[in-house]
C-alpha cells in the first residue's frame, strides 16, 4: 500500500503545530513562574503548575493522535 505524500505532509504539519503549541505552553508557564517569584505570590505559581499539567496532557494526547497515522502504516 502506497502512502499518499499529501497525507504525510498534512500529518507532519499537524505535528509541527503541536510542537509549536507545546513550546508556547512551556513559555507561558515559565512566565507565570517568573512572575510568581518576582511578586512573591504563590497563586501564580499554582496556576502555572495546573496549566502545565493540563496542557502537557493535552499536548501528549494531540501528538499521539497525530502520530498514530505513521504508526499504523507498514
Amino acid at each position: 500500500m502506497q502512502i499518499d505524500m499529501k497525507e504525510q505532509l498534512k500529518h507532519i504539519a499537524l505535528f509541527m503545530a503541536v510542537v509549536i503549541a507545546a513550546f508556547a505552553l512551556v513559555c507561558t508557564c515559565l512566565a507565570s513562574f517568573n512572575y510568581a517569584y518576582e511578586s512573591h505570590q504563590g497563586f501564580y505559581a499554582v496556576c502555572g503548575a495546573i496549566t502545565f499539567i493540563a496542557g502537557g496532557i493535552a499536548v501528549y494526547k494531540a501528538s499521539r493522535s497525530v502520530m498514530q497515522f505513521f504508526l499504523d502504516q507498514k
